[in-house]
């Protein structure tokens, strides 16, 4: 099922493959790039079907405005940390997030794309908050159902700003990658640059043609 979603991707979309060009020309190999995806989606994927499973045996369904409450202040808090986060790796340890953006046309597969690095601490951003005040009774406000819900609406947020068809507002992070930062950025807001972010100038090293300079140039001549 896995290979089969990825070869869709792969056939479907020019982006994928766009991608994949870019990957290898920044020196990922396509077992490494096949390695981290693996990686993360059977590691993701049983270790949140566990914590779903658990979490609706523990808690019955309720469809209340308890709910909507509980479910939209996590996911804003949730947002406000993946964003904190996002922007500190740019910022401060952009090794760690080069991998994803070498993907510069987002597609579904791109949320899979990461450094083991990048991964355990931009993955899981979003999700700690919810685990925490939701999934767990540290805070006295445990309710299994809402944890359910928020990690589901969490996850589909994911896959859906990775979209290429949809192009939502990260879409547009990965064309630019020192403005939007969070999640749920609105394409159509201004949003200024980033200074401080890092990342942009490591892939213009990787992918920007070296002009030579004039020293350069003279350099060869004398060497003629």
């Amino acid at each position: 099922l896995l290979a089969c979603g990825f070869a869709a991707d792969f056939l479907l979309v020019k982006e994928c493959r766009q991608n994949f060009v870019r990957l290898r020309k920044a020196g990922y190999s396509v077992p490494y790039i096949f390695f981290c995806v693996s990686f993360i989606f059977f590691f993701s994927g049983p270790t949140l079907g566990v914590i779903l499973w658990n979490h609706l045996q523990d808690s019955a369904p309720h469809f209340d405005l308890g709910l909507v409450l509980r479910v939209g202040t996590i996911l804003v808090i949730s947002e406000v940390s993946f964003t904190k986060i996002h922007r500190w790796m740019h910022r401060e340890k952009p090794q760690f997030h080069v991998m994803h953006h070498c993907c510069q046309y987002s597609t579904v597969t791109t949320s899979l794309i990461f450094d083991p690095e990048d991964y355990l601490l931009e993955f899981w951003a979003s999700k700690f908050p919810i685990l925490l005040v939701l999934g767990t009774d540290l805070l006295g406000c445990y309710d299994g159902f809402a944890c359910v819900v928020a990690l589901g609406a969490a996850i589909l947020n994911d896959l859906c700003n990775h979209d290429a068809w949809l192009r939502t507002g990260h879409y547009y992070h990965h064309l630019d990658v020192s403005v939007s930062y969070g999640l749920l950025h609105l394409p159509w807001l201004p949003s200024k640059a980033d200074p401080l972010d890092r990342l942009h100038k490591q892939l213009d090293d990787i992918f920007t043609p070296q002009r030579p300079t004039s020293s350069s140039i003279s350099r060869v001549k004398t060497s003629k």
